[in-house]
């Protein structure tokens, strides 16, 4: 079994928070799991499954994972330019701490229903803190960019998202998010459009995201209106775990 200590996680945590990258289903759970136990004391242990493979969900499910969440990976070709001088608007890369501490502001008002704000076993304000961490690491990152959409007049920024340069002319489409006195007013599409001719002016060629199922605006955003492909689905299952001062399974 292959483990991988998730770091930003862990840190707002405060115990590890770990991925399962592979397992066999031939090998018996409970020595690997005892052996990651020793090593990282985990609270939260998670994999990914496809969710065809119904054997390897079987497999964690027996050993007391439950699925919290259904993922999506999507694709999308930047082929299409969109006009938008008609929305007094402008699209900006998020470079400046001033800017960041803008984008941070936007995200920590955000209303979150991800597997771990739904979540009874994760500590109360994770999930907000875990989004805020993350956008910090893609401003520090010379692979990511923040990008934002900006009132033209006051500078004021409405709207961010970043993404992963991946190589090839493909990138990784990451965080995103609207002001919340704001939301409703079609700023998400708009984002979108600023994106795609941004992707398209930059020689990027195309896109892949992940997004959760229970997700509807961004799915409905994406799929039925600009065109993102479905590549593969995954089933995510979880384990929580009590602090032991031993390590030992109870």
């Amino acid at each position: 079994m292959q483990t991988e200590r998730i770091e930003i996680d862990s840190q707002i945590w405060g115990r590890s928070v770990l991925c399962i990258r592979s397992f066999n289903t031939a090998n018996d759970f409970h020595t690997s799991e005892a052996d990651y136990i020793a090593h990282h004391d985990p609270a939260y242990v998670y994999s990914a499954v496809e969710i065809s493979d119904v054997p390897r969900i079987e497999y964690l499910s027996h050993a007391g994972f439950s699925p919290v969440d259904c993922q999506l990976q999507l694709k999308a070709s930047f082929r299409r330019q969109f006009d938008t001088s008609a929305h007094g608007l402008s699209y900006r890369q998020v470079v400046t701490q001033a800017q960041l501490d803008e984008v941070l502001s936007i995200a920590a008002e955000l209303d979150f229903n991800d597997r771990f704000s739904r979540d009874p076993a994760v500590p109360p304000g994770f999930a907000t803190q875990r989004y805020l961490a993350y956008i910090r690491q893609s401003f520090a990152a010379n692979s990511d960019e923040i990008w934002s959409v900006c009132d033209s007049g006051t500078g004021r920024l409405l709207t961010f998202r970043s993404h992963r340069h991946m190589g090839n002319g493909e990138v990784q489409l990451l965080l995103g998010g609207v002001r919340k006195e704001l939301h409703g007013e079609g700023l998400g599409a708009i984002s979108t459009h600023f994106c795609f001719n941004q992707m398209t002016a930059a020689g990027i060629r195309r896109a892949i995201t992940r997004i959760s199922m229970t997700n509807k605006p961004v799915f409905d955003l994406e799929v039925t209106h600009f065109g993102f492909r479905y590549q593969s689905a995954c089933l995510i299952l979880r384990k929580c775990y009590p602090r032991h001062p031993t390590g030992e399974l109870t």
